[in-house]
């Protein structure tokens, strides 16, 4: 047993908090700045900005940058910052007003993937943390 203990040991996936994983706050700001970027600028994105405020540049505002970082630190593992600055996140709730479908939530996580490729995460991390991605995509839709 206690040879089957150390190869575990040797061999067990080593796995992060997902806020540690991101890079802490420095890490998940600089993820929420490419996730817009992405959103901003590629096509495959279109019908999820649209359902955004935009700026008079037809960009996603910043303040709306600025409270998905302050939620996404908190869904991590990190500092409640939404808490502290908004409220409860009750995402549905709050998106309850916006059109949310199959579209908008797949076009969302594509934006959330492809910024999720810049960070250097392990095979387990980064799938544990896009799965709670999706399950946050798909409580968010509102309609099919």
């Amino acid at each position: 047993m206690l040879v089957l203990n150390k190869i575990y040991e040797i061999f067990k996936p080593k796995m992060r908090v997902p806020f540690i994983a991101l890079g802490q706050e420095e890490g998940i700001r600089e993820l929420v700045h490419d996730f817009y970027f992405i959103m901003n600028t590629d096509p495959k994105a279109i019908h999820c900005k649209e359902v955004h405020p935009l700026n008079t540049e037809g960009n996603v505002p910043v303040e709306v940058e600025e409270k998905l970082y302050w939620f996404l630190v908190g869904f991590s593992g990190g500092p409640q910052l939404f808490m502290e600055k908004v409220g409860p996140p009750r995402m549905r709730m709050r998106h309850h007003h916006i059109r949310i479908s199959s579209i908008e939530r797949d076009e969302w996580l594509y934006c959330m993937k492809k910024a999720l490729k810049k960070k250097k995460l392990n095979r387990l991390e980064r799938k544990m943390i896009m799965n709670s991605f999706i399950a946050l995509a798909f409580r968010i839709q509102n309609i099919q």
